[in-house]
Order: C-alpha cells, then sequence, then structure tokens
C-alpha cells in the first residue's frame, strides 16, 4: 500500500508541472502619413506717414508670423501676387521689402528682396511641431515712395513650404 501511494504521489508529482502550450502571432503596424502645414498669422502693413519713415523705411519685426508643422525636414520660399505693390493702376516694386526669416530651427538666408518670383527664406529646418517662424520685413526708404498717390498699396504674398 504504502507503495501504491508511492507511484500515485510521483505520478502526480511528474505530471503536475507539465501544461499543453498554443501560441498565437500578430503584426503590429504603425502607419506613418507626412504632415505639412504652414500658416500665416499676421498681415505686415507699413504705415508711412513721417519725413523719416519717407526717407530711410521702416522696419516690422512679426513674431510668430508663420506656424509650420512638418514631420521631415523643410524649406520655406515666399512669393509676390506681381512685380509691384499695386493701388489701382499705380505701383511700388516689390523689390523694395525683404523679407528674413528667423526662429525656425534651420538655416536663415538672411534679407531676401521680395519677387513674384519664390524665394528662399528658410532651409533645411528641422522637423517638428507647430513651430513659430519670425518673421521681420524691411521696406526701403527713398525716391520709389515719392509722387505716388496716397493709399493703400497691396500684394498677396505665398509662402511656401517643401519637404528637404
Amino acid at each position: 500500500m504504502k507503495r501504491l501511494v508511492f507511484v500515485l504521489l510521483a505520478c502526480v508529482v511528474s505530471f503536475s508541472g507539465t501544461y499543453a502550450q498554443v501560441t498565437a502571432t500578430s503584426t503590429a503596424t504603425i502607419n506613418i502619413a507626412n504632415l505639412l502645414s504652414i500658416t500665416s498669422n499676421v498681415d505686415p502693413t507699413f504705415n508711412i506717414d513721417t519725413e523719416e519713415e519717407f526717407a530711410t523705411g521702416e522696419t516690422l519685426t512679426l513674431p510668430g508670423a508663420l506656424t509650420v508643422t512638418s514631420t521631415a525636414d523643410y524649406d520655406v520660399t515666399v512669393a509676390t501676387s506681381g512685380p509691384d505693390f499695386t493701388n489701382g493702376t499705380d505701383g511700388i516694386p516689390v523689390g523694395n521689402v525683404t523679407i528674413d526669416a528667423t526662429n525656425g530651427g534651420g538655416t536663415a538666408v538672411g534679407a531676401q528682396p521680395l519677387s513674384e518670383t519664390p524665394v528662399n527664406i528658410l532651409e533645411e529646418a528641422s522637423a517638428g511641431l507647430s513651430q513659430d517662424i519670425d518673421l521681420t520685413y524691411v521696406l526701403a526708404g527713398g525716391d520709389h515712395l515719392l509722387n505716388v498717390p496716397d493709399g493703400a498699396y497691396v500684394t498677396t504674398l505665398t509662402f511656401t513650404l517643401s519637404v528637404d
């Protein structure tokens, strides 16, 4: 009888550690879509109404003028809608205004004259979310501001974000 109890006990101990195993696999996936967005947050407006401003021009420093989201490194260009700021048939050449981008995490190109042909204002900027870019506009003073009728002279600025 002792022998039977011992054999049963041995069987229970030896079989109690054996379990059936079944495995399953699945594939985990991360789908990445490149995000690109650029928002212009302010309309630059020069007010030229003093002798000093006619002579020397005016500088506008606009913090956070653009907001960029890009999941890849990027460049930013700007182009005007035409060769002039216009008021009816009168115009002031856009090249009399320069634009400079800073604080964008890339290589600032430096002050560039506005043009209807796109000009780089920021190169090789690092990917990031909701990055603010500061813009500085400088309107040169001088004869191009003389002998033009008073009024608002406008152009449309188109900022383009492109992936490197």
